[in-house]
């Protein structure tokens, strides 16, 4: 019995033994970071958005209106902006609906590709559907 406790404590102690090889992601530098926003709707009519967001080499916020498109049967299309080489640390901003509509607006955003951050919110009678994002890049 004391070898087969012996041998139990040998085995676990080289199981819980970190080997050489590390399982890691070859580094990315920000300069080599790509953004990308998805903006979906629920509007079945025309449907646009405001998104500001902040600049970081310009230490400001900007804002641009974006325009859903729809497809033949009146769906609306996922909106997409990219922005490539985005060399920055931090994504911050937020998109909205400028009217009161009760349909959802939604936001998906990727960094190399990477799902990072997901959002939705409905509006109301009362408020406005937003959404705001602060993502920091790790």
């Amino acid at each position: 019995m004391k070898k087969i406790s012996q041998l139990l404590v040998l085995f676990l102690f080289f199981a819980c033994t970190p080997t050489d090889e590390v399982n890691t992601k070859p580094a990315v530098t920000l300069e080599d970071t790509d953004v990308r926003f998805e903006f979906t709707t629920t509007e079945q009519n025309y449907d646009e958005i405001e998104f500001s967001y902040y600049v970081n080499g310009e230490d400001k916020f900007t804002s641009e209106t974006l325009v859903f498109e729809y497809d033949n049967n009146g769906n609306p299309l996922t909106k997409v902006v990219e922005w490539k080489d985005f060399g920055h640390k931090y994504i911050r901003g937020e998109a909205y609906r400028n009217n009161f509509s009760e349909t959802e607006l939604g936001i998906k955003i990727y960094v190399n590709d990477e799902l990072v951050y997901e959002e939705s919110e409905t509006g109301n009678p009362n408020a406005y559907a937003r959404v705001v994002f602060d993502y920091t890049i790790e």
